[in-house]
């Protein structure tokens, strides 16, 4: 599983706020509604593992606040988590989203108010996009691959880790689809797993890459790669000059907050670095044949890890 403990990490992230307050749904402060109906989350997580090619399921209502507010409860998160055997492959993604989310909001733990999430651990490959899947459904979702966990507001001491796993989140309005929470859970779960392990999906880790020079007002060389919106990994960037390693500098491609701001208040701005600036006397000489060699050290089981080589124009 993704924590170690049955204790999750409240997801509120600053595009939580936006997102629901455009919504509507974030109008006052979380109050609980206490209805009659649904099942425990316990049988919830039982009616999940019951089904063949499933080793583990987690369901918990996760506190958030919105970042102001932090001794205030903001919203309530229904997270359910499913780790499936490596044998198994989910061969009707729709169908598989569709039977989890019911499960979820027929859990009467605390009502909810922002997103249900269901995370994937295993059934298909981490790289799975699952927005468009939810936009069938439900007009909406998000993949967790594009939250910044920066953002994420704590309730609890325990941090929501993604990797190696694919998921979505949907905003928890759902009365229209599975009736008023709690719904009641699907009579047979069928969620479409078939033996055989999941397709493999490999993703490129880098888009492109470019050497901009020297900047001759800042006294600066900067070259920078782009990389793929899920690389996770880091990268190695040499700079050659002439053909001799003239320096070495470490990228990474999972969001962190600044290392030169690390008292940014606005996280959401802060991307990771993916850029190589030399200044000064630390910069290449002005007219050298300049060339950098981008490696990427990331999963090679979800990225295509060929180096990148960029010559200045």
């Amino acid at each position: 599983m993704c924590v170690s403990t049955r204790v999750w990490a409240v997801l509120a992230t600053v595009a939580t706020v936006v997102a629901l307050a455009g919504c509507g749904m974030l109008d006052e402060p979380y109050r609980e509604v206490h209805r009659e109906g649904g099942i425990t989350s316990e049988q919830a997580e039982q009616m999940v593992e019951a089904v063949p090619g499933v080793t583990e399921a987690e369901f918990t209502a996760a506190a958030w606040d919105d970042r102001s507010r932090f001794s205030e409860v903001e919203g309530m998160d229904l997270v359910l988590e499913v780790t499936f055997d490596p044998d198994y492959h989910l061969s009707d993604l729709d169908t598989a989203l569709d039977q989890l989310v019911a499960v979820a909001w027929s859990a009467n733990v605390h009502s909810p108010k922002g997103y249900v999430i269901i995370v994937f651990d295993g059934g298909v490959s981490p790289n799975t996009t699952w927005a468009p899947v939810a936009q069938r459904l439900y007009g909406n979702g998000e993949d967790l691959f594009a939250v910044n966990p920066v953002q994420m507001s704590y309730y609890t001491d325990t941090s929501f880790d993604f990797s190696g796993s694919s998921g979505v989140r949907i905003r928890a309005n759902l009365d229209d689809r599975y009736g008023r929470w709690p719904g009641n859970p699907p009579t047979t779960l069928e969620l479409g797993l078939v033996e055989g392990p999941p397709e493999t999906v490999i993703l490129p880790a880098f888009v492109d890459a470019e050497v901009h020079g020297l900047d001759t007002d800042s006294g600066c060389w900067t070259a920078s790669v782009t990389m793929h919106e899920r690389y996770d990994g880091t990268a190695r960037a040499e700079i050659m000059v002439d053909g001799t390693l003239f320096a070495t500098e470490t990228l990474s491609g999972s969001w962190h907050e600044d290392p030169d701001d690390p008292d940014d208040d606005d996280p959401a701005t802060s991307r990771p670095p993916q850029h190589v600036e030399l200044c000064g006397d630390h910069a290449p000489p002005a007219h050298a044949h300049v060339s950098v060699v981008f490696t990427p050290e990331g999963d090679p089981d979800r990225f295509d890890l060929t180096p990148l080589v960029v010559d200045a124009s």
